[in-house]
C-alpha cells in the first residue's frame, strides 16, 4: 500500500462518513486489515491512545505512522514531540504541515530534560484547549540508552493519561520487564503492534480483562520511501 492509497481511503471516508471519519482519525489509523477497514491505535473507552511498536522495521514503521497522522489532520495545527537516539527521526523536521521537536536523546539527562519539555507542551494544550491542536509523543529505543530501561517510558505514559495526550513507543521488548505481560505496559483499551515485514504488522488490542485479542494482520502505507511519502504530505492541501 502506497502512502496516496492510504490517504484516499481516509478521504473517501471522511467525503462518505465525517462523524465516523473524526471518530477514526481520533483513534490514530495506520492502515487497513483484509477487508479494507481502517485500522486504528486505540478503542473507544481509552482515556488516551498508546501505539506500542516493536520489531523489526519498528522505526520505520513510526516514522510512516507520524505521516499518516499528519496527512489525517491536513488542515489543522499537529504538534510531535518525538524523543529517540535514533537519527532517522530528523527527517520528520522537513515536515511543514506540523510542528516537529525531535532532539537526539543520548543520555538518560536527556530523556529527563525531554520530559520537562514534554509536561510544558501538556500543560500549554490543557491551557490553550483546541488553539493549541493536537499533541502526540513518540518515543523511541530510550531502554537502549546506556543506563537506560523501560522505566524510562513510564513517567511519559503517566503524563499522557493525565492530559490525555496520544502516545506512539517503540521498544524491544525481547528481554524486557514487560515481556511476559506486555498489555500491563499498552493500557487497556491500546494496541501492541508488531512490525513483521516492510508491508504488514500483526496488531493485539489489551482488554479489561487483562487478556489480549487474537491478532489481526494489517497492511499499512510502505510505499514510496519515506522521504518520498514526506514530500507528498507537505503537498497536501
Amino acid at each position: 500500500m502506497t502512502t496516496e492509497e492510504f490517504f484516499k481511503e481516509l478521504a473517501l471516508l471522511e467525503r462518505d462518513n465525517a462523524f465516523r471519519f473524526d471518530d477514526l482519525r481520533a483513534r490514530l489509523p495506520f492502515g487497513v486489515d483484509g477487508d479494507n477497514r481502517i485500522c486504528v491505535a486505540g478503542q473507544r473507552e481509552c482515556v488516551f491512545t498508546h501505539a506500542c511498536v516493536t520489531g523489526r522495521g519498528r522505526t520505520e514503521f513510526i516514522r510512516r505512522f507520524v505521516l499518516s497522522l499528519v496527512g489525517a489532520y491536513a488542515n489543522e495545527q499537529t504538534n510531535f514531540v518525538i524523543l529517540s537516539p535514533k537519527r532517522e527521526y530528523a527527517d520528520l523536521l522537513r515536515l511543514n504541515r506540523a510542528n516537529v521537536v525531535a532532539p537526539l536523546i543520548n543520555n538518560l539527562d536527556g530523556v529527563w530534560k525531554a520530559l520537562e519539555f514534554a509536561r510544558t507542551q501538556a500543560l500549554l494544550k490543557a491551557k490553550l484547549g483546541e488553539s493549541y491542536g493536537k499533541l502526540f509523543l513518540v518515543l523511541d529505543g530510550l531502554e537502549t540508552l546506556s543506563n537506560g530501561n523501560y522505566d524510562c517510558y513510564l513517567p511519559f505514559l503517566n503524563l499522557a493519561q493525565a492530559f490525555g495526550v496520544d502516545i506512539i513507543t517503540g521498544v524491544d521488548f525481547l528481554g524486557g520487564i514487560f515481556e511476559d505481560r506486555p498489555q500491563d505496559f499498552v493500557g487497556a483499551g491500546n494496541c501492541l503492534i508488531t512490525v513483521s515485514n516492510t508491508q504488514t504488522a500483526d496488531v493485539v488490542y489489551a482488554q479489561k480483562d487483562g487478556s489480549l485479542t487474537l491478532p489481526v494482520s494489517v497492511q499499512y502505507p510502505s510505499e514510496p520511501s519515506v522521504l518520498e511519502s514526506l514530500a507528498f504530505v507537505n503537498k497536501l492541501s
